[in-house]
């Protein structure tokens, strides 16, 4: 797993840096002393686990943790028990109290790479087909194709939408999610959404040659349609 630790305290920084050396199945890619240093180091690294401080110098650790990918497994490192409750609303795996012995450590990426292992692939279920998408925590859900309503781009990350009213937020990007749909049932209707055809109720025609899609789901929900989509679903509109 790859390691970006956030703390700026240089002797708990190198403390925790020892620690990841010294785990067979840890690579350190990074260290920060700040949430700005963190942000870059972050963006510039594919990251699986990021260690952190709750109080930086210039931004709150918890307030830094809500910016990062939900696909990044977060570990609270800190001298402080008021924070546990925030840390673990936004999915942290561990809140490690300061001082932090190897056993501490060695415990909490024990939980992390216990989840990992908890993954099992969709063929090996023997359940209805679908595809499992990775969640905050680095927790995967399986989500069977015919419980999945539509998907929704939101930048870099997408949402998922199932039966009956739920929602999946996931760091992978629409069109790698895309992929792994079954044809025909799954559509591309606009750059932003991906639709489930058997949950179409009908198809409007709207002023100025734009279309809009309803959905026969709870929130009867209504997605516009993008125009260079529009000439692939033409059989659908006689």
């Amino acid at each position: 797993m790859r390691v970006v630790i956030v703390e700026d305290d240089p002797e708990s920084r190198e403390l925790i840096a020892e620690y990841v050396d010294l785990h067979s199945q840890l690579t350190l890619i990074g260290a920060a002393g700040t949430g700005a240093d963190a942000i870059k180091i972050l963006k510039e690294n594919s990251t699986d686990l990021v260690f952190l401080d709750i109080q930086l110098p210039d931004v709150s650790g918890v307030a830094l943790a809500r910016k990062l990918d939900a696909s990044i497994t977060k570990i609270f490192c800190t001298g402080k028990k008021d924070y546990a409750l925030d840390a673990f609303e936004i999915g942290a795996v561990d809140y490690l109290i300061k001082p932090i012995t190897q056993a501490k450590f060695n415990r909490a990426v024990d939980r992390v790479l216990k989840q990992q292992q908890q993954t099992v692939l969709p063929e090996a279920r023997g359940e209805e087909p679908g595809l499992f998408l990775k969640g905050p925590g680095g927790v995967f859900t399986f989500v069977r194709f015919g419980h999945l309503i539509y998907l929704e781009a939101r930048g870099k990350n997408s949402t998922a939408f199932t039966y009956p009213n739920s929602e999946i937020h996931t760091a992978t990007m629409l069109k790698d999610i895309e992929s792994r749909l079954p044809r025909p049932a799954f559509k591309r209707i606009h750059r932003q959404y991906v639709v489930n055809f058997s949950y179409v109720a009908r198809i409007e025609h709207l002023t100025g040659g734009n279309y809009l899609l309803h959905l026969n789901d709870q929130e009867n929900t209504a997605l516009p349609m993008g125009r260079k989509y529009i000439e692939n679903l033409r059989g659908l509109m006689r």
